[in-house]
């Protein structure tokens, strides 16, 4: 199934048909297509770039390894739904890396908790695993950003992990997609 993306306006559409004569605020440009989860974490690679750091589009290349900095927080699937929200808020994050046996198992979000809330949950009993999203797609740090905001749209993500050589190096979120795309230079 297609993602859709609602409330740009007044009717819902499958991002496959993103023009809408009435609507003024059609997508720019065909979204990827985001995969179906196998069981493992997916790691996406960016589009290729030429040598001169242009991509197809004709843009400077900014890529996900230049958003990267500080801790990525991360919890075990066994962490308490409480004690993630904790953990987020006091670092000023939206979301915690879920790590077992050194292996990205899952990503555990703001809507998490507040879905376990919503949803009945006893947040001081269930578990990170019981909420998460297993196996989150995973992101190389080359990919250009624009192609990462693509992915973000098309998908609903608002996080994600970023990984080389398998191992984590980080997290990029809408927040630092969102700067860099505002911070670049007009063509």
């Amino acid at each position: 199934m297609r993602p859709t993306q609602t409330g740009l306006c007044s009717q819902e559409k499958s991002i496959s048909d993103n023009v809408d004569p009435g609507c003024d605020r059609n997508l720019p440009i065909p979204l990827p297509e985001v995969p179906q989860r196998r069981g493992l974490s997916t790691v996406v690679t960016g589009e290729d770039k030429r040598e001169d750091g242009v991509n197809s589009r004709g843009g400077v290349v900014l890529e996900l390894r230049e958003l990267l900095g500080g801790e990525v927080q991360t919890v075990t699937p066994k962490t308490s739904v409480v004690a993630a929200a904790t953990m987020m808020e006091q670092a000023g994050v939206g979301s915690l890396v879920v790590i077992h046996d050194g292996e990205l198992t899952g990503i555990f979000t703001e809507r998490d908790v507040l879905r376990s809330v919503a949803d009945g949950g006893e947040p001081a009993v269930d578990l990170v695993e019981d909420w998460m999203t297993p196996y989150p797609d995973a992101f190389l740090p080359d990919m250009d950003v624009r192609e990462a905001a693509d992915w973000m749209l098309a998908s609903g993500y608002r996080h994600l992990p970023v990984v080389e050589d398998n191992e984590l190096i980080g997290m990029a979120s809408i927040k630092d997609i969102l700067w860099a795309l505002t911070s670049e230079p007009a063509d």
